[in-house]
């Protein structure tokens, strides 16, 4: 049988990145090289390559470089290549890496570690116990069950490196802004200095939907020195690069570049945020009228309904496998509205399965019957490639503790359930939803419920704005595929506008305001960002730099879908 190379985290890297990062971390013919995931070697024969450039021998360079593959598939075509080219990599072996230890202290680290979402990694508890026999000082508690393989592999290779070595690694981008990255994070800056990291927005991987990152430092903590945040746009080419931040004038219409001080660097706040906003970000977020969403309003991701195959049905098909009287609208797509009022007379995209009553009461139903044929029906499992037989089989469900399985009415109905609606997932538009027809939202959306009971259209004025759009896209993940990814933690900590500190007259103009912008076109903000720019106190010269750095973070979203040019 065969293994997908997906189930592996086998996203090779081009060669141009692969030789640009070596380039950076062997400064001389004497390193031993370790090769994170050798993969078919692009880092090794790219390491090898930076070796001879050096001064070493042909013979040394092959000795110097050390690496695991554990697939089997993989290994034998990295054989092919290295036999082709007659070259003999004795250190390079076909073996599981967390049970590795080089012979030799290792000087560089460099490579592309598989990239393995949690759920799908195998031997997760022999990986976690090898990653916590290395590093004595991390926590069991502190390696959540969301982190994925990358992370692992870092955190034991980071103990391999000798002090002072270099460390240049490809990671997905995601641990600099999620919960599961803090351990990292903490990890690197108690033993690194992090000299740069680099987001690319276009795609370098065509099979990833992740943005990638990176990755520059030395084994050696220092808290007084300056971490690059880098960001290459519209596709310069990565060997560009170098020449440009090796040069005495470092700048270019396509890179952008902050710093920020080693130890100024939180693990708790989305390091993301130093790519994307720059200094317009502080001004706004740390104003005496911005506080954190937590504090306006209770926050909840949407009703999860653990099946969507049964729950959601379209409007074709209620009342010929369901009663209508068995269904409720659900807004189950941000980009279904184009308007930002959810009102009676919109016209639902789908409905959901409402049904409280048992079997016995619903004798006779066309629901019962749905049921039924539901409960024999072959199930995936989503994310673990198994199936069950019924939908009350899987596991999900049996947790969430319904009165009967199919019974989602009883939870909904227990929650408080919010008029207002935030998309979790922005491409292009973002938009604020004005519930007002009470469908019940889906996952797509947080509920946010406000703790004082002002018009909610202070709220969605607030919420609608350009200051909420530039801190929504400031703090949301953002994929290859060029979507803004919010999770229900994060939005918790985003910065807002808190009505309670603005005075009453003021709540009204933001009210007015709101009312103007679902008059005219609901997309254009300038009436609600003229009330807020003024209470901000915000003058021209900072609109604008908002302005701009909206439009360039929208640009990200479609070049995030490109494949980089290299």
């Amino acid at each position: 049988m065969s293994i997908k190379k997906s189930h592996l985290g086998a996203i090779y890297t081009p060669d141009d990145i692969a030789a640009f990062m070596t380039d950076w971390a062997i400064s001389s013919p004497q390193p031993r090289v370790l090769d994170l995931g050798v993969g078919e070697g692009a880092f090794t024969f790219a390491a090898y390559n930076t070796l001879l450039a050096r001064g070493a021998t042909p013979y040394q360079a092959q000795l110097q470089i050390y690496g695991t593959e554990i697939n089997q598939v993989a290994f034998d075509a990295f054989r092919g290549k290295t036999q082709s080219q007659n070259l003999v990599f004795p250190n390079v072996v076909l073996q599981d890496f967390f049970t590795y230890t080089p012979d030799e202290d290792i000087d560089v680290i460099v490579g592309n570690p598989p990239y393995v979402r949690r759920k799908a990694i195998q031997d997760i508890e022999h990986i976690r116990s090898r990653v916590l026999d290395k590093n004595p000082n991390i926590a069991s508690s502190e390696l959540l069950n969301l982190t994925d393989l990358y992370a692992y592999f870092l955190l034991y290779a980071g103990e391999i490196l000798k002090a002072n070595g270099r460390l240049c690694v490809i990671t997905p981008d995601p641990w600099i802004n999620v919960r599961y990255g803090k351990i990292l994070k903490k990890y690197l800056l108690e033993k690194f200095t992090i000299e740069r990291l680099v987001a690319i927005d276009r795609s370098i991987f065509k099979d990833a939907q992740v943005k990638t990152l990176l990755l520059f430092a030395t084994k050696k903590p220092s808290a007084s020195s300056a971490t690059k945040f880098i960001r290459v746009h519209n596709g310069l080419p990565i060997r560009k690069l170098a020449d440009i931040w090796d040069s005495a004038n470092n700048s270019h219409p396509d890179v952008s570049t902050s710093e920020v001080l080693q130890g100024k660097l939180s693990i708790t706040t989305p390091w993301g945020i130093q790519f994307k906003c720059e200094s317009v970000y502080d001004q706004i977020a740390f104003h005496p009228f911005m506080t954190p969403t937590s504090k306006v309003a209770k926050t909840q991701i949407g009703y999860q309904t653990l099946a969507k195959g049964f729950f959601v049905l379209p409007p074709d098909k209620v009342d010929v496998l369901v009663e209508s009287k068995f269904v409720r609208p659900i807004a189950s797509s941000s980009g279904y509205f184009e308007n930002s009022i959810i009102s009676i007379d919109t016209a639902p995209e789908n409905y959901l399965f409402y049904c409280s009553e048992n079997k016995k009461e619903l004798k006779g139903t066309k629901a019962l019957a749905y049921i039924e044929a539901a409960e024999h029906q072959e199930v995936t499992v989503r994310g673990k490639g198994l199936t069950v037989i019924g939908y009350q089989n899987k596991d999900r469900i049996q947790r969430d503790k319904r009165p009967n399985w199919y019974d989602i009415r009883t939870h909904i109905e227990a929650r408080t359930r919010s008029q207002i609606l935030v998309p979790r997932f922005v491409y292009k538009d973002y938009l604020v939803l004005w519930n007002c027809a009470q469908f019940i939202p889906g996952e797509v959306f947080i509920e946010f419920v406000p703790h004082l009971e002002y018009e909610p259209e202070v709220y969605l004025a607030i919420l609608n704005s350009t200051i909420s759009e530039l801190m929504f896209r400031s703090h949301a993940q953002l994929y290859g595929g060029g979507t803004n990814n919010m999770s229900p933690g994060e939005f918790k900590r985003l910065p807002m506008l808190n009505p309670e500190l603005i005075a009453p007259d003021e709540r009204r103009s933001l009210s007015a305001s709101y009312h103007s912008f679902v008059e005219n076109n609901q997309r254009e903000k300038q009436v609600i960002d003229a009330v807020i720019y003024r209470l901000l106190n915000i003058n021209d010269a900072t609109v604008t730099q908002i302005q701009n750095t909206l439009e360039n973070l929208k640009n990200l979203t479609i070049h995030s879908k490109k494949q980089v040019n290299i």
